[in-house]
């Protein structure tokens, strides 16, 4: 086994546990959105089995080739699609949180092209959801600086992963 094989089979172990314990805190946030009245069930729902189904995949994956470098892209596909149905259709301003774990995590491969991707995807569809969620109506000010602030620490962050 050569050093990257053995360094794969390391880095998908913790990225699947790390995704893991993601998965374990959102699925309840799904539900309690649910049980709140912020959302339906069925929004919850497909949240949930679209996070789940992708990261159970991944595990099989891991089982049938511990350093397969798809894990990674499953994994991402696995959140960044619930990220991005609740940043294009919650109006709460601090959903863009979920993202900063997942960002930080995926800095283990120590991928640069998988990063700058994975970096600019995220920025793209925050900048989608903010003209979604003005269009239409008149911002004010303190919704504007939220949303500055939003795409500042995202950026920011970002910057801070190389």
């Amino acid at each position: 086994m050569d050093f990257e094989e053995s360094f794969l089979k390391k880095v998908n172990f913790t990225v699947l546990s790390i995704c893991w314990v993601i998965l374990l805190m959102i699925l309840p946030s799904f539900f309690f959105e649910y049980h709140s009245g912020i959302q339906s069930i069925g929004y919850c729902v497909v949240n949930s089995v679209i996070a789940l189904s992708l990261i159970i995949a991944a595990n099989i994956v891991y089982l049938k080739d511990k350093s397969s470098k798809w894990i990674k892209y499953i994994t991402f596909i696995g959140f960044f699609i619930p990220y991005t149905i609740i940043m294009l259709t919650v109006k709460g301003t601090l959903s863009f949180i979920m993202i900063f774990p997942l960002l930080c995590l995926y800095t283990i491969y120590f991928d640069k092209k998988f990063i700058y991707s994975t970096s600019i995807l995220v920025v793209i569809l925050n900048v989608a959801a903010f003209l979604l969620n003005i269009k239409g109506t008149k911002l004010d000010s303190e919704t504007a600086f939220m949303y500055i602030r939003q795409f500042g620490t995202i950026v920011a962050y970002i910057f801070c992963l190389y």
